[in-house]
């Protein structure tokens, strides 16, 4: 199978595609814009180039992460792992961010999931949370 070459509208594509066959409660064409800037902003943040193979990643853990807060179902945390990551003060740019998206929104995302967002992004060295 032939690799092809990932540019914004594809990427976006790839999402959009994703969230219609993968989520039963969310719009994916009305989400996939605040996902975008969101996922851009983080990567542009730290001056890096775009890189749509890692945005087309957030965006879509994103997409779940709405899907589960819609059905009351967040991933969770034991109550050390809670503990240090509400300790860290290097996830400041990451929580600015999505509580922007969290009021476009009108929803709360809960600790638990900002920790699974935020190793996401830490396991990407392009990304400065």
């Amino acid at each position: 199978q032939e690799e092809v070459a990932l540019d914004a509208d594809k990427a976006r594509k790839v999402c959009v595609d994703f969230m219609e066959e993968s989520f039963t409660f969310i719009n994916p064409r009305k989400l996939i814009a605040p996902l975008w800037r969101l996922a851009q902003s983080l990567i542009e943040s730290n001056g890096e180039a775009a890189n749509y193979a890692l945005m087309v990643n957030f965006v879509m853990h994103m997409a779940g992460v709405i899907e589960r807060n819609i059905r009351q179902q967040p991933l969770t945390i034991d109550l050390d792992t809670r503990a240090a990551y509400e300790a860290l003060t290097d996830n400041i740019g990451m929580n600015r961010g999505l509580n922007e998206l969290e009021s476009q929104l009108r929803i709360t995302i809960p600790t638990s999931e900002r920790y699974y967002i935020y190793q996401l992004l830490k396991n990407n060295e392009e990304i400065k949370v």
